[in-house]
């Protein structure tokens, strides 16, 4: 049987769960459920990514947002101060920085000139027309892909700075707390 949401919210309410998703106790830390659970969380963050990209899209991603390298150390320090004890800032600084790292990484596939996922458009550019693109034309748009990172970077690190210095703002709109449970 199907529930509608407020049955669905009802019996989460209540306690009782007949859903076969959800699970209460714990297993045995073995290795192929640490590799399962570390693929879930890899897909979750990627998720996570892919949703901020779609919000920057529609143009729902205002410039306080948005967060540079300063931004990052600045919620780093603030996930770890967050933390009840030392053991549980470090886990959330590893959480975060994988969250990073996964970020980092379908940020860098995109297809943009000067990142790995441009020089991948190109190569299939390439395959489909069986034409070499001349290197000079080539090296061109990577240098074009290269000034327009340039530019968004200094945007953001300026915006971070700006925010914490001069308007000492420590706490930006796009904080958050990584809290978690282990």
């Amino acid at each position: 049987r199907d529930f509608d949401i407020r049955e669905q919210f009802a019996i989460i309410s209540s306690g009782v769960m007949p859903f076969k998703w959800f699970y209460m106790g714990y297993d045995l830390a073995t290795l192929p459920l640490k590799l399962q659970n570390a693929w879930d969380t890899c897909m979750e963050f990627s998720r996570m990514v892919w949703m901020g990209l779609a919000e920057l899209g529609r143009g729902n991603v205002q410039r306080d947002d948005m967060a540079g390298p300063v931004g990052i150390v600045d919620m780093m320090a603030e996930t770890g101060a967050q933390a009840e004890s030392t053991g549980d800032a470090l886990y959330s600084i590893f959480y975060f920085t994988a969250f990073i790292a996964v970020n980092l990484a379908i940020m860098n596939m995109l297809p943009i000139p000067a990142l790995d996922g441009g020089r991948l458009l190109i190569l299939g550019i390439e395959a489909i027309t069986r034409k070499k693109l001349p290197k000079n034309v080539e090296g061109y748009i990577h240098f074009v892909g290269i000034i327009i990172l340039f530019g968004l970077m200094i945007f953001v690190t300026y915006n971070d700075i700006k925010m914490r210095v001069f308007e000492h703002t420590h706490t930006p709109h796009y904080s958050y707390s990584l809290r978690l449970v282990r």
